[in-house]
């Protein structure tokens, strides 16, 4: 390994995975030099057979096949992610699931994206291929492309696997456990923090989606998290509709999978919901009605 790795893994160990030994062979066949490749194992709970890690070395050799222990008592995915990328000495870092795949040229091209120019970008985004749990369920591709501030509002242009740069660490952008979206919430901050989001036009990471009984079924609570995450990004009455969805309040509950619906998108929603509620009731006095239409405060 070099004295200063040029890209560092962070693979974190949160449940036992047959998949790793996979992960890693991927990683063993980048084309690059894997002198400049330093990939580091956030083991929660301390359980990694050594003699399976010593044959993991050689196979990775020259690369560098550290192991991170997590902090003795319960840890989140969150922590144990940003305790391995406080360590790690790469000016490129990527974290994947042991179930992810990556392409060969993955982490060369996204190291590549980020330092090209003189002033390293905080992201780097590429096109992402999510498996179904099950062999039978067909594959879909999430596209990175298209990223811009007011997209970034209404869908994940992001992607599931974003490549960090070290400036971007320095400037405090960090996976949050009050955000539901990892990938989304890292490109809100990347913004926010006035750093630069490259894209690189190929597919090179495969996320295998977990089934559907481990998964956090209400995919708007973690819609509504990531906008509360982010109060200065989003507008008011976009902060609106997802408060009233951590609320569980009817009129809000009813937002297209996969969006957050923008100022005018959610008075709309709220405006619309309410005349049909008070439909029976259209008799009554304009005042009356135009009180009940009132923005929520």
């Amino acid at each position: 390994m070099s004295a200063t790795p040029r890209v560092s893994v962070i693979i974190p160990l949160f449940h036992p995975s047959a998949a790793l030994p996979r992960l890693l062979t991927g990683l063993s066949a980048q084309r690059m030099d894997l002198a400049e490749l330093e990939i580091r194992l956030a083991d929660h709970k301390g359980e990694m057979n050594f003699k399976l890690l010593e044959q993991w070395r050689k196979l990775l050799a020259p690369a560098s096949l550290l192991l991170d222990v997590g902090p003795p008592g319960p840890c989140s995915m969150t922590r144990l992610s940003n305790r391995s990328l406080a360590r790690c000495a790469g000016r490129t870092m990527l974290v994947l699931n042991p179930d992810d795949r990556v392409h060969p040229l993955a982490l060369d091209l996204f190291d590549q994206a980020l330092h090209s120019g003189g002033e390293p970008a905080g992201l780097a985004l590429a096109n992402s291929l999510r498996l179904g749990p099950f062999s039978s369920t067909p594959g879909r591709l999430a596209r990175s492309s298209g990223y811009s501030p007011d997209r970034l509002r209404r869908v994940d242009c992001v992607g599931p696997r974003p490549a960090l740069s070290r400036q971007a660490w320095e400037s405090g952008v960090r996976f949050r456990a009050d955000s539901g979206l990892p990938g989304w919430d890292l490109g809100v901050q990347a913004w926010m923090s006035g750093l630069e989001t490259v894209s690189v036009r190929k597919t090179l990471t495969t996320v295998i989606q977990a089934p559907p009984m481990f998964r956090d079924r209400n995919e708007e609570r973690r819609r509504a998290r990531l906008v509360t995450a982010n109060p200065g990004f989003f507008s008011s009455p976009t902060m609106t509709w997802a408060l009233a969805v951590l609320r569980r309040e009817a009129w809000a509950l009813c937002t297209p999978a996969g969006r957050i619906p923008g100022k005018r998108e959610a008075e709309r929603l709220r405006d619309r919901w309410v005349r049909r509620t008070l439909r029976p009731y259209q008799d009554y006095p304009e005042e009356v009605m135009d009180g009940l239409l009132s923005p929520a405060v």
